[in-house]
Order: C-alpha cells, then sequence, then structure tokens
C-alpha cells in the first residue's frame, strides 16, 4: 500500500481513531508521527497527506459519542414529538449517514489525489520500523464504534472496547501489562490512569456547559413567568 492508497487508508484509519477518542487535537497529536513519515516514505502527496489527517481528526470529532461537541449539542437539541433532549446515541446515529457519505466521497478523492513521490533511502527506513501487527489495534476500535450505535449505549461500548482492545495488545505483543497499569516512583502509571486524567479536561467542560445551560434555562422560566 503507497501512494494515493496509502493517504486514503490513513483517512479512513483516523476518521476511526477520532471517532473513538473523541478529540480531534488529541488524534493529531496521536496520528500525526506515526502516519505522516510513513506517507512521505510510502510517496504519498505531504500536503494532501496531512490534509487527510487533519480532516479525519475532525470527523470523528463531530461525530464521536464521547466527544464533548456531541454531548453538548445532544444536550441542547429537544425533542420535537416528545419532551427531552436529544440521547447522545441517537444524535451519533441521525448523524452517521451523513458522515459516512462525506467521508466515502473524501476517501475516493484523497485516493486520486495523494501519489507524491519517495525520498532517497525510503525503503532502508521502512525495512527497519514497519510492525504491520499493530493495525490489529483497529479491531476493537471498530467494534467499540458498532455497540455504541446499535446499543446507544456509550458506557457499555467504551468499557467493551477498553477490555478487548486490552486483550488484543497483550495478545499480540503490543502491549505490557506495565503499559495497562502500573506504579512508578510510588505514583500510578499506565493507560487507565492516563486516561482518567486526560479525560478530567472534557469532564470539566461538559460539566461547565450542562451549569451554564441551568442558569439560562432558568433565566427563561422566570422570564415567562
Amino acid at each position: 500500500m503507497y501512494g494515493g492508497l496509502f493517504t486514503a487508508f490513513t483517512f479512513l484509519a483516523v476518521c476511526v481513531i477520532s471517532t473513538a477518542t473523541g478529540s480531534s487535537i488529541g488524534t493529531m497529536f496521536t496520528c500525526f508521527p506515526i502516519f505522516y513519515p510513513a506517507g512521505v516514505l510510502l510517496r504519498s502527496d505531504p500536503a494532501i497527506l496531512a490534509g487527510a489527517l487533519v480532516s479525519a481528526s475532525i470527523f470523528g470529532d463531530n461525530l464521536a459519542p464521547i466527544s464533548d461537541t456531541t454531548i453538548i449539542s445532544a444536550g441542547t437539541q429537544e425533542y420535537t414529538k416528545k419532551d427531552g433532549f436529544a440521547e447522545v446515541g441517537g444524535c451519533v446515529a441521525s448523524r452517521l449517514k451523513y458522515s459516512l457519505v462525506a467521508g466515502a466521497i473524501s476517501f475516493v478523492l484523497f485516493w486520486i489525489r495523494g501519489r507524491g513521490t519517495a525520498g532517497d533511502g525510503a525503503s532502508d527506513i521502512l525495512a527497519k520500523n514497519m510492525n504491520p501487527n499493530s493495525l490489529v489495534m483497529l479491531v476493537p476500535v471498530v467494534v467499540m464504534l458498532i455497540i455504541a450505535i446499535k446499543t446507544r449505549n456509550i458506557y457499555k461500548a467504551i468499557t467493551i472496547g477498553i477490555i478487548l482492545g486490552t486483550i488484543t495488545g497483550l495478545a499480540f505483543h503490543l502491549l505490557t501489562f506495565d503499559n495497562v497499569i502500573s506504579v512508578k516512583d510510588g505514583a500510578p502509571k499506565g493507560f487507565l490512569t492516563g486516561g482518567i486524567s486526560s479525560m478530567m479536561v472534557t469532564v470539566t467542560l461538559v460539566i461547565s456547559v450542562y451549569g451554564i445551560m441551568g442558569v439560562c434555562l432558568a433565566v427563561r422560566e422566570c422570564l415567562k413567568k
């Protein structure tokens, strides 16, 4: 896989990753160091490849069930035929068909326009660093998204995604138990504790937004009276 096809694959893979993480900035920081150097070595056009990475990162931020953008937009939409605010799972499911059409068109265009040239020594660098086994980690992400859309239960989907991802990483020797959770210099380490710490920013933001919404609703009710 090289050239335009690798650019298109990068777009697809990063769409899946950003939809799982719910963070465009977090996805860019994670995926640019992985996909961009590899794509340049595999004869992808650098500018088009960068565009694919940015586009895919934003794709997931607007669709992910754990994205603050999705949660806030769902929480501010009221049902037209019944009382209450929109569910996050239902909001994701209703947007999915439009997002998939836009994503499919983008995939084809990135494939057509994404071909570039490789620099000297690209083959030697790739031979020393490639590890196709790591692509298996996309499977737990896809499973998590399918469960989120089918059940509309993001807690169940995330829990299954974490467990399946951990088992897959350990089974294919891509992770060690120390990567999952450990103690170093008296402090907890690993992606479980790191993930909780990273999500606190989003949790604080969502709580703040809902607090502001509550104040606005209270003011509206007072004005009606």
